[in-house]
């Protein structure tokens, strides 16, 4: 049975990892100095080099060469996707204590550990905590948001970056060249892009296109992958630009006759008009452009992208907005003048509000605590809880507690509550204020609380 590319030019040493220096060099400089951490935490998008990355850690610990997929007894792989229950982490737990078989430490790799249940994740967690000293766990994951935080502050976290499409593309052209695959230049570049910085999907998609021809050419390759050519990809946008609907219509059949994919065109057309709309170069008003490339997200996972698609790029013919209402990028040489916003003058005057003749006592105390709430909150608090008697002339404040009372009480006070009567009306009532147990003596009061406590017996006076 034939051995797929990926396999065979999978890394087998730090040094063949490609775009990952910032990993391979910390985990080198960590295995010459002897600091080699119980816990590994290796994240980031899928084909970048993670389970490979883990096995030459594993094999590096142990200072044995990794020749490929043989098995080695101290190092264990788990596949969390398929094994993510509590039991096969009990088993983990179970064996970690056994003693390595010939190197000097046993490895477990555990893949996708993200997909571990949460009984899983508790159980893996105690082993992490107290490990012997001859076990070093190893986590691999594409989803490292999902894994609990405290799993997370146990291990050394290696973050994965996306391969770099031109560092991608040296590596498939030499690839083709060991496989005696005839392939371009360009072709390779479309395979590399289209990997978007997945190492084990462009060797995938280049193991795909290989039987294709003779000389593999950028055509071969859009075909299998269900891309328009670029010289297609320009009349479609130049179809938009002059608001030619119905040649828009007859680039897009030729694309679908050419096996084009609706998902694929989408993501090329929202390529094309991303690199419009930071140039400038183009007719087409870009807050339509930024309007067309939020729809375009919704073509792949459309019940019928094709006309989603099309209804997309129609609207975006017939769609003309307002001037006034145009997005603009261009920042102007000039200075900004600083904006200045003229606000209409509004004066306070203080003068007495005209009343009438019949307003009563009632109505001044109820603007009164109006306005003193604007002016006064705290006083508001106080003088909303009075027991209010109306007197003609003479408004009798009159408070529970002794602490509201002297508040109120205080010249200052009421000072404030003066001149709020005197705007509200010319003649204001006489206020006076009282206290509802100032009568009563002090002593008389302590020997009423006792009586309560105790009982009406006789109580001596001393």
């Amino acid at each position: 049975m034939g051995k797929s590319l990926y396999r065979t030019y999978r890394s087998r040493s730090f040094d063949e990892i490609i775009g990952q220096d910032h990993i391979t060099t910390v985990l080198k400089n960590t295995i010459k100095s002897g600091s080699i951490s119980h816990a590994y935490l290796l994240s980031g998008p899928r084909g970048v080099g993670k389970t490979s990355m883990a096995r030459i850690l594993a094999h590096a610990v142990n200072e044995i060469n990794y020749e490929g997929e043989n098995l080695n007894l101290d190092i264990i792989e788990i596949d969390a996707a398929s094994n993510r229950r509590i039991d096969e982490v009990r088993e983990i737990r179970e064996r970690v204590h056994i003693a390595p078989v010939a190197g000097k430490y046993k490895v477990y790799i555990i893949d996708e550990v993200h997909m571990l249940t949460k009984e899983a994740f508790n159980a893996l967690l105690k082993t992490l905590e107290e490990p012997p000293a001859h076990a070093i766990f190893i986590l691999a994951t594409t989803e490292s948001h999902k894994i609990p935080e405290t799993i997370l502050s146990r291990c050394i976290k290696l973050t994965f970056r996306p391969i770099d499409s031109k560092l991608l593309s040296k590596h498939l052209k030499n690839i083709a060249k060991k496989e005696k695959i005839n392939i371009t230049d360009s072709a390779v570049d479309i395979i590399a892009k289209h990997g978007k910085g997945s190492f084990r999907d462009a060797i995938s998609l280049l193991e795909q296109v290989k039987f294709i021809s003779d000389k593999i050419d950028e055509n071969d390759v859009n075909m299998m992958l269900g891309m328009i050519s670029d010289e297609l990809l320009k009349e479609l946008t130049s179809k938009i630009e002059s608001k030619d609907l119905i040649g828009l219509r007859s680039v897009l059949e030729s694309a679908y006759e050419k096996g084009a994919n609706e998902s694929i065109l989408s993501s090329q057309i929202s390529d094309k008009f991303r690199n419009l709309l930071i140039s400038g170069k183009t007719s087409i008003p870009k807050h339509q452009l930024l309007l067309t490339l939020k729809n375009l997200l919704n073509v792949a996972g459309s019940s019928n992208p094709r006309i989603e698609l099309e209804l997309c790029l129609s609207e975006l013919l017939i769609n003309d907005l307002p001037e006034s209402q145009n997005i603009t990028t261009e920042i102007p040489d000039k200075k900004i003048a600083k904006l200045e916003i003229k606000r209409p003058k509004i004066e306070f005057k203080d003068k007495p509000i005209a009343v009438s003749s019949k307003i009563t006592n009632d109505d001044i105390w109820t603007q009164f605590l109006d306005a003193l709430k604007k002016q006064n909150n705290t006083l508001y608090g106080i003088a909303r809880i009075a027991e209010v008697k109306n007197n003609n002339d003479m408004l009798e404040l009159s408070f529970k507690f002794a602490f509201h009372y002297k508040q109120i009480n205080d010249p200052k006070n009421k000072q404030i509550f003066a001149e709020i009567l005197s705007k509200i009306t010319k003649n204001p009532p006489k206020i006076v204020i009282t206290h509802q147990n100032q009568k009563e003596k002090p002593l008389e009061s302590s020997l009423k609380n006792l009586s309560n406590i105790f009982g009406g017996h006789e109580v001596l006076k001393s």
